[in-house]
């Protein structure tokens, strides 16, 4: 028996996701991952409280962090470029949409590269190392949610957080990781 009435899908017609659950997701996963990281952490030092306070800590971080995103995406306006870039990729050029893309991700792969060897080496216990390495993944998961929502309507802010958005990021990365005590 088939059921007529419209199911739910968290797709758009043009196989994009929604922001509110891209933003959803993005913050089950982050805060999941987070939570049980922090609080294995704190376990072995002894202290499994300390690890529940810092962990209520990253999410209600996270929550800030997600609620903002969110609320910045939707007052966002597609620019008459991004628009024009549109009607040139249903066409068949996709070679003016991806090649900014590319030199952006071109120059974040170099610049990562570098900051990960260079934070190697510092003789500090690794913080500054597993701080770098938590930016490149925080980094490239963002990428990953720009080009996943926006491939046909970029605007200059994608490109400016793909090829430079890391070290803001690392900053944002050791104070949260530094805050938690980790």
């Amino acid at each position: 028996m088939e059921c007529d009435a419209p199911q739910y899908s968290p797709w758009k017609a043009d196989m994009t996701m929604s922001p509110g659950t891209a933003i959803g997701t993005s913050f089950t996963v982050l805060a999941s991952a987070g939570c049980v990281f922090v609080y294995l952490h704190w376990s072995a030092e002894g202290s499994a409280s300390r690890g529940i306070s810092h962990s209520v800590r990253l999410v209600s971080i996270l929550t800030v962090v997600h609620a903002v995103g969110y609320g910045l995406y939707r007052r966002q306006e597609l620019r008459t470029a991004a628009k024009n870039e549109y009607a040139s990729l249903q066409r068949g050029s996709t070679e003016s949409i991806r090649d900014p893309y590319r030199c952006a991700i071109k120059a974040a792969i170099i610049q990562q590269i570098a900051i990960l060897t260079l934070t190697a080496t510092i003789l500090d216990g690794g913080f500054v190392f597993r701080v770098a390495c938590i930016s490149t993944i925080a980094h490239w998961t963002s990428i990953g949610l720009i080009l996943f929502r926006r491939l046909n309507a970029r605007t200059k802010f994608d490109l400016i957080v793909i090829k430079y958005g890391f070290l803001p990021i690392s900053f944002i990365a050791g104070r949260i990781i530094r805050s938690c005590g980790m």
